[in-house]
């Protein structure tokens, strides 16, 4: 689920897996067909709230919930693997990527290495950092390794996203 924002300058992602996303897609569903009508509002609000109460329960009970807040707070750090974040939940490092991929559909490196391209996307939107920066910021190792990546992910370089994207603040 994505959320527009008022602010577009969010500085934090929040992932939560969903076991059971049949149950999501039904009350969206609900919630699509209710907003073609006036008047529904409360309903609407009623199983928006419904799907965060499931999404916290079921984050309360998920193995992998540590390393999805682990990764969130040191996304930053070049040196993250598998083998952390699986010490993180206390299990194995295999089971660890057998339960992240069964969530996901994505490895948990290639899930970090997208959250650092969303993060730099961010920064390189606001134009205040150089790319050197920007990758640091980001986790990447190097800015050649960051440049390389990001241009795979999103099709352009992080200096001709930054010249596309910039936002502009007027003071």
């Amino acid at each position: 689920i994505n959320f527009t924002c008022a602010d577009f300058l969010c500085d934090t992602i929040t992932v939560m897996p969903i076991r059971d996303n049949g149950f999501f897609i039904r009350y969206y569903e609900q919630m699509k067909a209710l907003s073609l009508f006036g008047g529904n509002r409360a309903k609407i609000m009623s199983i928006f709230y419904n799907m965060l109460h499931r999404l916290s329960y079921d984050a309360l009970y998920n193995p992998i919930m540590p390393a999805l807040k682990y990764i969130e707070e040191n996304y930053q750090n070049a040196n993250l693997t598998n083998a952390m974040l699986a010490r993180v939940c206390k299990i194995s490092e295999i089971y660890f990527r057998k339960l992240f991929t069964a969530q996901f559909q994505t490895t948990p490196k290639q899930f970090i290495i997208d959250l650092r391209i969303q993060k730099a996307k961010q920064l390189l939107s606001e134009g205040v950092l150089k790319i050197n920066a920007v990758s640091e910021l980001c986790g990447f190792s190097n800015p050649y390794h960051f440049c390389r990546v990001f241009k795979e992910k999103t099709g352009c370089t992080p200096t001709e996203y930054m010249k596309q994207n910039r936002i502009y603040k007027i003071w």
